[in-house]
């Protein structure tokens, strides 16, 4: 069998600064001797703000086929406690699926609106493949423009291109609200006002900014450059 993909997205409080330690663990429910275990270190420096986008592979050939649980636990390193888990059923066999095969705590979810196109996005993102990842994200918002992760992900990647125009469109229909818990997103924000030759919206971005994050280096760096 091909080897197991997952792909999941990490959230950590704001004010946290500790390293993490993922264990990914599938154990056939017949045979107590068939499973696989892994350990993973994940640094808190990989995290943007607060969240982290994580693709892993693990290789299932040495296992015979059956039904199997995976169950991913995180927790705190050199700590005991489970901060986060999940244990999920799976299956081995050795016909190849011709779709993905996502594993969801909430599998109800993906009748939501935006939540398919988001999972999708997300797998584009871990590809690299930028110009579908943009697409899907652009469905999910369309689905359900509440999905934060969603805007500010799009965000990011116009940035990377300096495609500056579809972030003020961007910012014009969601507003503010969509963008707010992040400095960096909302910096990325006020330059592409700045860039597509709005400098009026671009000060009051950096002005709303720095209402919420009063003193934050990047949105004071662009409220004192030149205009």
């Amino acid at each position: 069998p091909d080897a197991l993909r997952l792909l999941f997205e990490m959230h950590e409080p704001a004010g946290a600064t500790a390293d993490y330690q993922m264990e990914y663990t599938v154990a056939s429910l017949q045979d107590k001797e068939a499973r696989r275990s892994i350990t993973d270190d994940v640094k808190h420096s990989e995290f943007k703000d607060g969240r982290l986008l994580k693709s892993k592979s693990i290789s299932i050939n040495d296992l015979e086929n059956g039904d199997y649980r995976l169950i991913v636990n995180l927790r705190e390193k050199g700590s005991r406690e489970v901060l986060a888990s999940s244990n999920t059923p799976l299956r081995i066999s050795p016909d190849k699926s011709e779709l993905p095969l996502y594993f969801l705590s909430d599998t109800q979810g993906l009748g939501r609106p935006g939540v398919t196109a988001y999972m999708r996005a997300l797998e584009a993102i871990s590809q690299k493949n930028d110009s579908a990842a943009a697409d899907y994200l652009s469905q999910a918002l369309a689905g359900n423009p509440a999905n934060t992760f969603a805007s500010q992900s799009l965000v990011q990647l116009y940035f990377t291109e300096r495609k500056y125009t579809p972030i003020a469109d961007l910012y014009k229909r969601l507003g503010i609200g969509a963008f707010k818990s992040s400095p960096v997103t909302l910096a990325q924000i006020a330059l592409s006002f700045r860039q597509s030759g709005d400098a009026e919206q671009a000060r009051s971005v950096i002005t709303a900014g720095l209402g919420l994050f009063p003193g934050n280096a990047t949105l004071s760096a662009l409220q004192t450059r030149k205009q």
